[in-house]
């Protein structure tokens, strides 16, 4: 049986504008829905006709200006739906080899089949611009699908002459999603860009137009078939933005520092899984900081984890001092797997925890959760599930998924840090967004799986140094594992199963 749960929408923040990170999740995080970047290509195309349509007559001369990414594979869509009713024209810049993406490629291959309704010119370099003076001239109307979103810094090259090209023309000129040249999320115009008298962009305003009206001209929203629930699941978009893909020059420790304080006489083993979880996402190392007792037994589950050993049974106020000291030196804490609840070990954690908050570094987990009662952060990550969450707040939340956003975006606002809800159905705020994960499966219920999350979360913390989009992807990353072991052997999940799915859980996303 599929689960199913009903989102009230009205619990949504109304957004004017994204930005283009936000953009790059959402249309990621569509195609996981099922509706692929190939669809909303085609979308976007037939949006870009229906508006010429609507206000040039058939038969006007249209050129199309096509760059080699995803922003020019929409014109190519839109020129093969106009072609034959418009006198249509495309001038690609770079043509076959230099098109980057699998959607730009297939509509590249359909518009090459048509031998009679469109003509097709390519140019690749700046000094081929010339040549095509005639069909510039000529044209009623150009389109402008040379860059997209994606693009930063100055325009150079063969895009940059084009760009210079349609603005001399006293030709109506309409750009798709953004005019080229101008920065989506500042407005910024480094070098040039289209002065458009249309801009069609597509699903949501991107934050850079409503900075520089004078590049956009008319501005229309035009939606592409995108699920409104990508916009508030986590899925491959979270997870690739949080993402450090690794340099090929990189150095050990350029790809995260990881201090995981933990453990006591009286457990070991949730701190130890933590550590695997964050090496196993691929940080470059880890050290448990942890009382004597506990950290020799860490020491014998893997010679990859670095240990700290700590005088003494228990965490105490004794040892805080340098515990911050060590701290210093690594870009994601985690506090809490087992460290249990004595009075000194509570007063410790809520020092440590108001010295690093701030840094938005930080991840509180466990027994660490239970120390905070009442305790205002100021960033970093918490990670409760409803019984920690009860004890933190006072807030009582239901398997009601409307029940449970509410409550986890009121007590993200009382808490002053991320809330990373656990439950069937993860739920993560920063007090003003909010998103779901539905990754994950009952068999994830087992003791341990908790510590692996935490520990994902202080990778991908370490990663992108964001606490809500570590959060967002570490949620999905785990349930995503959990339901990679589930096919494999049912619901005899354990926690070091779960962490050595990971590897797998980050190649089906990342590929």
């Amino acid at each position: 049986m599929i689960a199913r749960f009903f989102i009230n929408f009205s619990l949504l923040f109304s957004v004017d504008a994204l930005s283009s990170l936000e953009m790059f999740i959402i249309e990621e995080n569509s195609e996981y829905l099922g509706v692929s970047k190939t669809k909303l290509m085609e979308h976007a195309g037939m949006a870009i006709a229906r508006f010429i349509r609507s206000r040039f007559k058939p038969g006007s001369v249209i050129l199309f200006v096509c760059g080699p990414g995803n922003n020019g594979g929409d014109g190519l869509v839109a020129a093969r739906i106009l072609a034959g009713e418009y006198d249509v024209h495309v001038i690609h810049l770079g043509g076959a080899e230099k098109i980057r993406t699998e959607e730009a490629r297939s509509a590249w291959k359909v518009v090459t089949n048509l031998l009679t309704t469109l003509k097709l010119h390519i140019v690749k370099d700046s000094s081929e611009i010339s040549r095509y003076e005639d069909i510039f001239r000529n044209a009623d109307v150009v389109v402008d699908a040379i860059l997209g979103t994606g693009v930063r810094g100055e325009v150079r090259g063969v895009a940059r002459k084009a760009i210079e090209y349609i603005n001399s023309l006293a030709k109506r000129k309409v750009s798709i999603d953004i005019p080229s040249g101008l920065d989506p999320d500042t407005g910024e115009v480094k070098g040039v860009a289209v002065k458009a008298d249309y801009t069609i962009t597509l699903h949501a305003p991107k934050k850079g137009l409503l900075k520089n009206p004078e590049y956009v001209g008319e501005l229309l929203v035009e939606p592409i078939g995108i699920p409104y629930e990508s916009t508030i699941i986590c899925g491959p978009g979270d997870v690739k933005v949080a993402y450090r893909f690794r340099d090929e020059w990189s150095r050990k420790g350029d790809n995260g520092l990881i201090l995981v304080i933990g453990g006591s006489k009286l457990y070991s083993g949730a701190p130890a899984l933590a550590a695997l979880a964050a090496l196993k996402a691929g940080v470059d190392l880890v050290v448990v900081a942890a009382p004597k007792p506990a950290a020799d037994v860490i020491k014998t589950y893997s010679p990859d984890l670095i240990v700290r050993p700590l005088p003494g049974e228990y965490l105490t106020t004794t040892m805080v001092d340098d515990i911050l000291e060590l701290s210093k030196r690594f870009d994601a804490v985690l506090i809490g797997p087992g460290l249990g609840r004595e009075p000194d070990t509570i007063r410790a954690i809520r020092t440590i925890v108001e010295k690093l908050s701030a840094k938005s570094k930080l991840v509180i987990d466990a027994d660490a959760l239970k120390a905070l009662k009442d305790v205002k952060l100021r960033g970093g990550v918490v990670t409760p599930h409803a019984g920690e969450l009860r004890i933190m707040t006072g807030l009582e939340v239901s398997t009601d998924i409307n029940d449970r956003v509410e409550k986890t975006v009121r007590a993200s606002k009382r808490i002053g840090a991320v809330v990373l809800l656990k439950g069937r159905y993860d739920v993560i705020s920063d007090g003003s967004r909010y998103k779901i994960n539905k990754t994950g499966n009952p068999g994830m219920t087992v003791g341990g799986t908790g510590d692996v999350l935490a520990g994902l979360v202080a990778a991908f913390l370490a990663w992108c140094k964001d606490p809500f989009r570590a959060a967002c992807a570490a949620a999905f990353i785990n349930g995503f594992a959990g339901d990679i072991l589930k096919e494999r052997i049912g619901f005899h999940i354990t926690a070091t199963g779960l962490i050595d799915c990971i590897p797998e859980a980050f190649s089906r996303i990342l590929r």
